[in-house]
């Protein structure tokens, strides 16, 4: 069994945050190759570099979101998130729980 849960918001706000944060970059480097060097395009440059960084985080952030799911059966649980995928046997489950249900023990 498998079970994906709803992304779309997260996806679509981590992905709006990283291509803003990506624009951003690119509108400030366009700006500062034209200026002398001074502190200030190097600020200017810093600034693209740490937007640069942010869009790589929420970019990396969506990616985990899209990928995100989880999968049970004899063996255990499954979570797969981004580039992650963890495995939890099921005998170090002591119970599932659902939203509204009662305990399930796999014992």
């Amino acid at each position: 069994m498998t079970f994906r849960p709803t992304r779309f918001t997260g996806v679509a706000v981590g992905g709006g945050v990283a291509a803003v944060a990506v624009l951003l970059a690119a509108v400030l480097v366009a700006f500062a190759v034209g200026w002398d060097t001074s502190t200030g395009k190097f600020l200017a440059f810093v600034g693209a570099f740490a937007l640069v960084a942010v869009a790589v985080l929420f970019g990396y952030w969506t990616y985990g979101l899209f990928t995100l799911g989880y999968g049970l059966n004899q063996e255990g649980l499954t979570i797969r998130w981004g580039l992650v995928r963890q495995f939890v046997p099921l005998a170090s489950i002591p119970a599932f729980r659902g939203p509204g249900a009662r305990c399930v023990c796999p014992r």
